[in-house]
Order: C-alpha cells, then structure tokens, then sequence
C-alpha cells in the first residue's frame, strides 16, 4: 500500500527487459523524486551491473518451479 508503484520482479517483468534496461534505471532513477531515485553517485557501473545480473536470477528458469 506504501508503494504502490513499486515494480514487481516476476518472470513477466523480466523477460521484457535486459540488464541495460535494468542498469538505465539505476542509473537514472524511475519518476518524481518520492520515486525511485538515482544510485549514480552511490553505485558504480560494475556495481550496477552485479546487481542487474542479481535481479536476472530472481527469473524462474525454465522446467523449474523455483528460481
């Protein structure tokens, strides 16, 4: 209810977008600052993209009942 905007990280979610799309956004932040924000001056590319690469891995894999 707090956020109700929040993205939610499903198998539908992520398999429309890439790492690039997911990095872009921690990159740029997502809406109005009450929004997500930026993670530019606190993260830094590699950082970001290991934190991509975490998210791909909430994605079932395929024949699997867990990610």
């Amino acid at each position: 209810e707090k956020f109700p905007k929040v993205q939610t990280l499903d198998d539908v979610f992520l398999a429309k977008v890439n790492d690039d799309s997911l990095v872009k956004v921690m990159t740029k932040g997502v809406g109005k600052a009450e929004d997500m924000q930026s993670f530019k001056s606190k993260m830094t590319p590699e950082e970001m993209a290991a934190v991509a690469k975490y998210v791909r891995g909430f994605a079932k894999k395929p024949g699997s009942s867990t990610p």
